[in-house]
C-alpha cells in the first residue's frame, strides 16, 4: 500500500466524491425512467469496478466506494417509491376493511386510481407540505399516500372505528411517527360545527360514499369539505355532473372534472355476485378564487 500525502489523499477523496455524484445522476435518470433492473446490474457492477481502484489507496477508496454503492442503492430504491407506479405498489400493500358495511357504502379505493390523482396533486403542489384531510378515510388509503408524498400532516377522519383500527395497523406498518398525522373518530357533520372539534387545512382529498345508501350524504361530505380547505380533491359517479356544477354555482366555489375512471368496486360484502364490478367514477378538482 502507498503512503499518500495529505493532499494525494484529498485529491483521491475528491475524484471518489465526484464518481460518487456522476454516478448518483445517472441513477436519478434510470430511475425515473424505471430501469430499476439496469440500475440493479450497475449497481453492483459500480462496487466491481471500485475493487480494481483499490490497489493503491485501499483505505480510502473501500469507505469510498462502499458508502458510495449503499447510497446508491438508497436513491434507486427512493425514487422508484416516489413515482406514481412505486406509490401504486406500496398502496397495494395497505389492509383494507374487512367487515364493509353496507351502509357506509365501504368499498375500498383502487390503489392504481389513488395512486393517479395523487400523484396529480402532487406535480400540482397540493401535497408536499401541506396539511391534508382524508374526510371518510376508511382505512386510510389516499390520507397515507399523501404521507407518502411528502404531506407535512394528515387528518383521518371516520365515523367508523374498526375502520380506524385497522388505518392505525397500516400506520404501523408503515412505520409512520404520531407527529404527522391525527385520528378522528367522527361524523362528517360534527367537523368545524359550534362546540365541536374544529378542523382547518390546505387541502382535502376524499372518496365519500356516492348516496346510494344514504340520500344526499355525498353533497354533505363536499359541504363539509369547502369548510376546511380551499383546495378540494372528491371523487362521485360522473352521472353527478349537473349535481356538482350546481353545488359549486351555489357555494362560489370553482370545478372541473380532472380524471375518469372505470372505478373497479371489488366483492366485499354478502350479496355481492361478481368478483369485480366497475362503475364510471370522476375525480373532480374543487378551487376557491
Amino acid at each position: 500500500m502507498l503512503e499518500l500525502s495529505n493532499l494525494e489523499r484529498f485529491e483521491v477523496v475528491y475524484k471518489g466524491f465526484a464518481i460518487h455524484i456522476v454516478l448518483s445522476l445517472l441513477y436519478y435518470i434510470l430511475v425515473i425512467e424505471n430501469h430499476t433492473q439496469l440500475c440493479t446490474k450497475i449497481s453492483s457492477r459500480i462496487f466491481v469496478w471500485g475493487l480494481t481502484l483499490m490497489t493503491d489507496f485501499y483505505d480510502i477508496m473501500v469507505l469510498i466506494m462502499i458508502n458510495a454503492t449503499k447510497y446508491l442503492m438508497s436513491a434507486c430504491f427512493w425514487f422508484h417509491m416516489v413515482s406514481k407506479s412505486g406509490l401504486s405498489v406500496q398502496l397495494s400493500k395497505l389492509l383494507v376493511f374487512s367487515n364493509a358495511k353496507t351502509k357506509l357504502e365501504q368499498y375500498p379505493t383502487d390503489s392504481e386510481v389513488a395512486a393517479t390523482v395523487l400523484w396529480d396533486a402532487y406535480m400540482q403542489g397540493n401535497i408536499e407540505n401541506k396539511i391534508v384531510v382524508d374526510l371518510g378515510c376508511g382505512t386510510g388509503i389516499l390520507g397515507l399516500g399523501a404521507i407518502l408524498l411528502g404531506a407535512r400532516f394528515v387528518y383521518f377522519i371516520d365515523i367508523d372505528k374498526e375502520a380506524l383500527e385497522i388505518l392505525a395497523q397500516n400506520i404501523a406498518d408503515l412505520e409512520i411517527p404520531v407527529r404527522k398525522y391525527k385520528l378522528l373518530n367522527k361524523n362528517v357533520e360534527e367537523i368545524n360545527k359550534e362546540y365541536h372539534v374544529q378542523v382547518k387545512a390546505d387541502v382535502v382529498i376524499q372518496n365519500p360514499p356516492f348516496g346510494t345508501r344514504e340520500k344526499h350524504v355525498d353533497k354533505q361530505f363536499l359541504e363539509k369539505a369547502f369548510t376546511i380547505a380551499s383546495t378540494i380533491y372528491s371523487f362521485h359517479k360522473t352521472t353527478s355532473k349537473d349535481f356538482i356544477s350546481a353545488l359549486s354555482r351555489d357555494h362560489k366555489i370553482n370545478s372541473k372534472l380532472i380524471h375518469e375512471f372505470n372505478f373497479p368496486l371489488r366483492a366485499s360484502m354478502k350479496f355481492h355476485k361478481k368478483k369485480i364490478e366497475r362503475i364510471s367514477v370522476g375525480c373532480w378538482k374543487f378551487f376557491k378564487m
